[in-house]
């Protein structure tokens, strides 16, 4: 990774732009090629300049998007609230929408990957009102290709802000969908797929609260054609927020901060990451993307047009210019050279009459990598069941194919397609060069969803089930819904979630909570005796180990023993030590002996002997078995020993052995 972040270190934030070549290709752009918009306003791109649509019958104040075939031939517009197909009739169930005609972006249109019958139609609300984010489907082919909305108004979020973007999954193959929660700082991004909408959304917190007023939930969200850098108007908070954003992974990470602007509205990229801006001061900003830091990003902002018509609109690229709304005008405004830094670019005021029609606030809402077209591309496909992945090249006469781990290839190819099993998890760097183009992809392996092998938890009375962070929508078998999981029970446990690539996973676990209570120890005669069963057995003498696989144990030795049983589920336990005395001549009761006080001690203790005996050796020893030693006195320090239950061994000249129980403070 740190190779490809070398190789790629742009803008302010040092974005990774690894997955950033999305598919593109003639086809794509030809999905935009018509746009209606305003009052009745139309344009064709298959001229240049554009040709003015007098057939348009849409009035929105602002958002709006349309839909052609991939051969530019008109499908279908909206404004979120109404569809017209091709003959610019209301489409078969098409009203009723729960868009908003002066919600930012109040639609987006993107074709069902691998369908060319459907679409989904997505709808925000305006100012974070209650419909919030809804998806509506069209069936291009019913009514004899006029169209028919077969599923209407599915609630997906609400409530969100007035804003939707798209663009191509770094696959070239799938879509992400995001949009903005109101009043929170979570991104939601949703995925299209050839199975369809997974209604599960990747939530990504970033960047500041979008939403505390009404007004902050206005403004438009941009992903730059190459689906990198997302860009976010916070309208009431008068900055632009721009975001790094990763096509395979949909993670998005706060970059820079664009302040200094009064109530920005409308944004816009260009291909060699100009940004522009518009906002209430009446002048659209550029801002050059390609300078290292924020402060020189900040610092790079021009005033490339300034009019009193440039207020609060919309703002849309085509194949190679950028074009402005103009409240209530029959012209709109473009940007003929956007990747031209400074004024040079090119700013026409009044650059497409629109004939009798007029524009308002908004342009047509389109997947932003439609506008994206590389020389060089290729797709991917993934499995749910392995980390198997099919590669082919979209361009080029010739193909290199290179799979790049930690710098070492693992794998090459001259064919157009090629694949590669995946055995490990983290990020392989894909090549494939064709002539003097290269074009590179990060693939992610990610993490299992396992919850390990069935478990038995000896002497515990809680345990945490976790599964990896790159899972959303967990649900575990009670309906929590957390990473992490507490339990206190036996029983089988089950969780299932979306990883990152989309797939519905799942587990199960068996847990067992298993209680030995500790084994006791009783004597009789020479022997020691503990519990019988199904266990094996430890023994040991004064804390070191002595054998005896048995639940009975012959001793010879005065002291202080213990037990340790397992039982057939691996648990185990060890009993409370045992003085074993009076075996054999000469060990004795200390205190028939000696006079032994405090009890219980606290700092010291006093040792005297009543019959003249003399100390050799004294020994403390805990009931874990730890022994302390100490010089014979008739004093004995007990500083900096803990509290507990403790024997006392003394031993005499003569070799005889004394024994008793104490207790420190």
């Amino acid at each position: 990774m740190k190779a490809i972040s070398n190789l790629y270190m742009k803008y302010c934030f040092s974005i990774l732009l690894v997955l950033t070549i999305v598919f593109g290709s003639s086809q794509d752009i030809k999905r935009t090629q018509n746009w209606y918009f305003g009052d009745s306003a139309g344009l064709s791109f298959a001229t240049d300049p554009p040709t003015v649509l007098a057939n348009g019958v849409m009035n929105t104040i602002e958002g709006c998007a349309t839909m052609s075939d991939t051969n530019g031939n008109l499908l279908f517009y909206t404004n979120g609230v109404r569809i017209w197909n091709k003959n610019h009739q209301i489409m078969d169930n098409g009203t009723g929408l729960n868009g908003h005609i002066s919600s930012t972006q109040s639609s987006l249109i993107v074709p069902w990957p691998g369908n060319d019958s459907l679409f989904y139609i997505f709808t925000t609300d305006a100012v974070g009102q209650f419909n919030g984010l809804q998806y509506s489907l069209v069936n291009i082919h019913e009514n004899n290709g006029l169209g028919k909305v077969t599923v209407k108004n599915v609630l997906l979020q609400t409530p969100v802000c007035e804003k939707l973007t798209g663009t191509r999954h770094a696959n070239g193959i799938d879509f992400w969908i995001i949009t903005h929660k109101y009043n929170s700082n979570e991104f939601l991004i949703f995925k299209i797929t050839k199975d369809g909408l997974n209604i599960c959304p990747y939530v990504q917190e970033a960047g500041s609260m979008n939403g505390i007023s009404g007004a902050d939930a206005q403004g438009m969200l941009k992903i730059n054609s190459k689906g990198n850098i997302l860009g976010n108007v916070l309208f009431d908070q008068s900055k632009v927020e721009l975001f790094s954003f990763n096509t395979e992974t949909a993670q998005i990470k706060l970059t820079c901060t664009l302040g200094g602007l009064f109530f920005p509205f409308g944004i816009e990229f260009s291909d060699s990451s100009l940004l522009y801006v518009l906002d209430r001061s009446k002048n659209i900003y550029q801002y050059n993307l390609n300078l290292l830091t924020e402060t020189d990003i900040n610092l790079s902002k021009v005033s490339v047009a300034s009019n009193p018509a440039l207020y609060s609109t919309g703002i849309q690229r085509s194949s190679d210019k950028i074009y402005i709304a103009i409240q209530d005008s029959f012209f709109i405004a473009s940007i003929d050279m956007p990747n031209i830094i400074g004024v040079q670019c090119g700013f026409k005021l009044k650059s497409i009459l629109l004939g009798n029609d007029r524009s308002y606030a908004g342009l047509p809402n389109f997947i932003s990598s439609y506008f994206h077209q590389p020389n060089l591309d290729f797709t991917y496909t993934t499995s749910c069941q392995k980390d198997s992945v099919y590669f082919e090249a979209k361009e080029g006469t010739t193909h290199t194919w290179h799979i790049f781990r930690n710098k070492a290839i693992l794998h090459t190819s001259i064919q157009p397609a090629t694949g590669y099993n995946f055995t490990d998890t983290g990020g392989y760097i894909v090549q494939l060069v064709s002539g003097t183009d290269t074009v590179t992809k990060t693939i992610y392996i990610e993490p299992k969803l396992e919850l390990g092998k069935d478990t038995v938890l000896c002497n515990q009375t809680a345990y945490a089930l976790s599964i990896p962070p790159n899972h959303r929508c967990v649900s575990w078998q009670d309906g929590k819904d957390s990473l992490r999981y507490t339990l206190t029970q036996n029983g089988k446990y089950y969780v299932s979630a979306y990883n990152i690539k989309g797939c519905l996973v799942s587990d199960t676990v068996k847990i067992t909570f298993a209680t030995l209570v500790p084994p006791v120890i009783t004597k009789s005669n020479d022997s020691l005796f503990t519990d019988s069963g199904n266990f094996t057995y430890k023994w040991k003498y004064n804390n070191d180990l002595v054998g005896g696989n048995s639940h009975q144990l012959k001793v010879s030795k005065n002291g202080l023993y213990s037990v340790e049983i397992t039982d057939s589920n691996g648990c185990t336990n060890t009993s409370a030590n045992f003085l074993v005395s009076g075996l054999g001549i000469g060990l004795f009761n200390a205190q028939e002996y000696f006079s032994i006080y405090p009890i219980p001690a606290s700092d010291k203790l006093i040792i005297e002997s009543s019959q003249n005996i003399q100390i050799q050796t004294i020994k403390l020893r805990d009931i874990a078995g730890r022994s302390f030693d100490f010089a014979p006195a008739a004093e004995v320090n007990l500083i900096g020993l803990a509290s507990g239950v403790y024997y006392l061994e003394l031993t005499d000249t003569e070799n005889h052995h004394y024994i008793t129980k104490i207790i420190i403070n």
